[in-house]
């Protein structure tokens, strides 16, 4: 029994300082003995769960709860996060969580996270109901709060919401992070309530916030910094060497990507909606492979059988969410950053490129906490969109054939036209439904999630003019930089 004392504490060492791939083979070690007990399996879980062996990992979540872990409703927690946002099983997350409030109906984590779970899955009412559920046990919480409110109607600048809204960002000036997320609450709030300047304020007291966090955690926005790496995907790209060769024979994905908040997550549901397309949702496999490749910036200097192994890995990944397709789409805006990556692990890959006028663009990044470098604020986020234009034009140069943009303002105002274009792009025949995606169920993980389970509507096209005012800086920067702040339907 002593060995397995310090077999756990070696295990417990290995995982609390984050070395998790030396901890999952001591607590496996551990678990192949007949004797581990429910934490060791909750630990094992956990770590499998942070290098990506999802379905391990649930296993041994299982294991922890019927080995009779002393919290199962944190356990319910954890499963419910890996169903949802790794695995795509958001069904089994909302029976997890419910399942976790059968033990605890006061967990009010649980009450938030089926909130934003509902969101995601079309229910508006359950939704607003859950997060009800969570103010009603904590009256202040601040992400219950704002979410809560994105929810409620607004009827003027005095509305009840509004006002709690500002009483709770002064209760939790202690707390950058909570006060942000109600400050962003508000801008919107404000904003549906036609006080477009107590709107933008918010907004900048938002983005204040985020700096500051960036700046405690040492990720300060660096234009020199972000120039630099722009550069170096320019250099990098044409590929020295070889690109993956054979291609399997499923088709390669057809991959969805531009600025946040410019129409991806808007093409990839109405994509979804044909019957002959998979949506395999926002996925971080590009990203992951990029981590690992970038190191070798710039040239790629890999052979052919290096990006088939990459590009293997990859497909792996996509098959353990979807066994097949014959159509399938990689929706993940920041892609665009990776395009000749993609291009040298697919050669045949074809790139849907979503364009929106550039002040609106930027203007519906400001209004929301994104998990992107230039989160800091308008001048972070115009610079970096500069940076973007220069790097889709390099892309463009390469790939002319492989690249069709699809422009928001053209799509909302002649939805058949647009959607006919995309289609045969992708080699689709029409269908109808692709008119009705709205009517299709399917889950949604962006902040859009409500606005594209509406009809197409042009309500969005030209909204910068309502805070022209407080845009006219960055739209003498994009100017200067020779871009039409204004309208999209110019060449990267």
């Amino acid at each position: 029994m002593d060995s397995d004392m310090t077999a756990r504490a070696d295990a417990e060492r290995l995982l609390t300082s984050g070395r998790y791939l030396p901890s999952i083979a001591a607590y496996e070690s551990l678990v192949a003995t007949g004797r581990a007990s429910a934490n060791d399996w909750y630990n094992l879980g956990y770590a499998r769960h942070r290098v990506g062996r999802y379905g391990e990992a649930l296993d041994a979540y299982g294991r922890a709860l019927a080995a009779g872990a002393e919290r199962p409703q944190d356990i319910h927690l954890e499963r419910a996060t890996l169903l949802a946002e790794r695995m795509g099983q958001p069904l089994a997350a909302r029976d997890a969580l419910h399942e976790a409030l059968a033990i605890d109906p006061d967990c009010v984590p649980a009450w938030v996270n089926l909130g934003n779970l509902e969101e995601r899955l079309g229910g508006r009412a359950p939704a607003h109901a859950a997060y009800e559920q969570a103010l009603s046990r904590e009256a202040d919480h601040p992400f219950a709060l704002a979410k809560w409110s994105r929810l409620a109607s607004i009827r003027g600048p005095d509305d009840p919401v509004i006002e709690r809204l500002r009483v709770a960002c002064t209760g939790w000036s202690h707390n950058v992070e909570a006060q942000m997320d109600l400050q962003f609450a508000l801008g919107s709030a404000y904003d549906r309530a036609g006080a477009h300047a107590l709107a933008f304020a918010a907004l900048q007291a938002a983005h204040q916030g985020v700096r500051q966090l960036y700046e405690r955690a040492g990720r300060l926005y660096s234009p020199s910094a972000v120039e630099g790496w722009f550069e170096r995907q320019i250099l990098g790209y044409p590929v020295q060497g070889e690109t993956a060769s054979p291609e399997p024979a499923d088709a390669p994905p057809v991959f969805i990507c531009g600025m946040f908040r410019s129409g991806t997550t808007l093409l990839e549901k109405i994509l979804g909606a044909h019957p002959d397309v998979t949506a395999a949702g926002e996925l971080e496999l590009i990203p992951r492979i990029a981590s690992k490749v970038g190191p070798n910036l710039p040239g790629w200097p890999l052979d052919g059988a290096g990006w088939c192994g990459w590009r293997d890995a990859y497909l792996r990944d996509l098959r353990r969410r979807h066994s097949s397709w014959r159509v399938i789409t990689d929706k993940r805006p920041d892609n665009v950053l990776h395009l000749g990556l993609i291009k040298a692990m697919f050669p045949r890959a074809r790139i849907l490129h979503t364009r929106r006028a550039p002040l609106d663009n930027l203007l519906a990044i400001h209004f929301q906490h994104l998990a992107t470098p230039y989160a800091g604020g308008l001048d972070e986020a115009v610079h970096w969109y500069i940076q973007y234009r220069r790097l889709m034009a390099h892309w463009e140069r390469h790939f002319p054939q492989d690249i069709l943009h699809v422009d928001y303002e053209h799509l909302v105002a002649d939805p058949e036209e647009g959607v006919r274009r995309v289609l045969e792009f992708c080699g689709l025949p029409w269908h109808d439904d692709c008119l009705r995606f709205n009517e299709v169920d399917a889950v949604v993980a962006t902040p859009s999630a409500w606005q594209v389970r509406q009809p197409l509507y042009t309500t969005s096209v030209g909204r910068w003019r309502a805070y022209a005012e407080w845009l006219a800086p960055a739209q003498a920067v994009l100017r200067r930089a020779g871009i039409d702040a204004g309208s999209a339907h110019q060449r990267p």
